[in-house]
């Protein structure tokens, strides 16, 4: 583009050229200029290519711009690992997922759900102080635990000793009564064991009998109808120990007392979750 102002500048240093003579020759000085930068920069971009590739060759810039690009691989070990947590994992959920699942109803019925009744006490107490059992809950099988808020309801065999393999075998039937601990009515305190959870292929119907037991928290009830006759008890501690922690079986002759014992985590035998409740019917002379 030629500037107007550059021809009249023509112009006038060519006072006795004829019109227009001027400008054409501003013309050609300008284009000329423009070739000359032009070759001058594509010269100069040539040189510097030339250069740049003396330093580097083809293989050098491609391999820069590669290795930008390319990830950075796990080692094999990382992966064997990685892929062994991940089918642990699987194989546990899977072979726990009964458990899982009652806990996941036991969640959203209770703590999502507004239609579901607060659970109502198994004994309430009279205008004059007299504790009663509801009459829906007085006619429960014989020999059987009753927990309402977590819907247990299995039978117990009583007197089993405390031996694994004797253990696991009547816990395929129910729940087990520990041998040396008190029956009900008596002094001291009796302990109850079920399962949390247990394999999907090991026998028996109560493998998650105890799965929920975690929710009951001091204030809660639960029956044992033994002979015959009703015995309900209040919750009033809950701990967590170790499996070989044998002080807690120690027998408190002052309190009628039960305690239900279960693994925890679901579907390990890390620790022993105990939940001791004390009787308060009948009311205890």
């Amino acid at each position: 583009m030629v500037d107007t102002h550059d021809s009249k500048s023509c112009e006038a240093t060519h006072p006795g050229s004829s019109p227009g003579s001027g400008t054409k020759k501003c013309v050609t000085k300008s284009l000329v200029t423009y070739f000359f930068i032009k070759t001058f920069i594509a010269d100069a971009t040539q040189k510097s290519y030339n250069v740049a590739m003396q330093i580097l060759n083809e293989q050098d810039l491609e391999n820069v711009f590669l290795k930008q690009k390319q990830k950075k691989k796990l080692p094999l070990y990382l992966i064997y690992i990685i892929l062994f947590v991940v089918i642990y994992v699987l194989f546990y959920l899977l072979s726990n997922s009964p458990a899982y699942l009652q806990k996941v109803t036991w969640w959203y019925k209770n703590e999502v759900s507004t239609s579901t009744p607060a659970t109502e006490p198994i004994v309430k107490t009279t205008n004059n102080g007299t504790p009663i059992v509801q009459d829906s809950i007085k006619n429960i099988e014989d020999n059987h635990i009753f927990i309402p808020k977590i819907g247990a309801n299995a039978p117990i065999l009583w007197n089993i000793k405390n031996v694994d393999d004797v253990m696991q075998k009547a816990l395929e039937s129910g729940v087990a009564h520990i041998l040396g601990t008190a029956l009900p009515g008596q002094r001291g305190n009796g302990f109850i064991t079920g399962h949390s959870s247990n394999y999907l292929w090991a026998k028996g119907g109560y493998k998650t009998i105890f799965s929920l037991q975690s929710k009951l928290v001091v204030g809660d009830q639960f029956m044992i109808k033994y002979q015959g006759k009703n015995y309900v008890y209040k919750v009033t501690r809950v701990i967590t120990t170790k499996p070989t922690d044998s002080e807690v079986l120690k027998q408190d002759k002052k309190k009628n007392e039960f305690s239900l014992i279960t693994c925890v985590p679901v579907g390990t035998s890390l620790y022993r979750l105990i939940t001791t409740g004390e009787q308060i019917y009948p009311k205890v002379k």
